[in-house]
């Protein structure tokens, strides 16, 4: 009786240990590295926002927290800059006067440097812009900010 009390003490820790790192293996799998970095930085984040004929100052600087929002998944990187791009993909030159139409659509360019990469920031370079297209909808926003992406990508 005193033996197999034994072997449960000494085997108990090494059982639970192997357990613990299957299942540290099995989330890596899925996450890559992603769950060892930290966030995607935007404490220093330069925002550049020009005067616009389509939004309004405070519509572009949600449209800045919904790009912040949608990087989550650059663990590891830093958001250098982002800007806005005046350009108007709206057809209906009735409303060109108005602002923050529904349904307009604007481009912004997000500057960053990666540090450290996981499985869904592997193929970009270390540092880079990217061109962000999004509509604002706020019926379809899912952050609150009343912007939806479109697109985003290298150029």
């Amino acid at each position: 009786m005193r033996s197999k009390r034994r072997v449960l003490m000494v085997a108990s820790p090494l059982i639970i240990g192997i357990a613990v790192m299957m299942l540290a293996y099995l989330v890596n799998r899925q996450m890559g590295f992603a769950l060892f970095q930290p966030p995607v930085d935007s404490s220093n984040t330069r925002v550049s926002i020009s005067e616009s004929r389509l939004f309004t100052h405070k519509t572009l600087d949600k449209g800045v927290e919904h790009i912040i929002n949608d990087s989550s998944f650059m663990r590891g990187c830093e958001i250098k800059a982002i800007s806005y791009t005046e350009q108007d993909y709206y057809n209906d030159l009735s409303k060109r006067s108005e602002k923050d139409v529904d349904g307009t659509q604007a481009s912004f360019v997000m500057e960053y440097a990666c540090s450290s990469f996981n499985s869904r920031t592997m193929s970009m370079s270390p540092a880079d812009s990217i061109i962000w297209r999004l509509m604002y909808s706020p019926s379809d926003s899912t952050d609150g900010t009343g912007w939806r992406t479109i697109a985003h990508g290298n150029g």
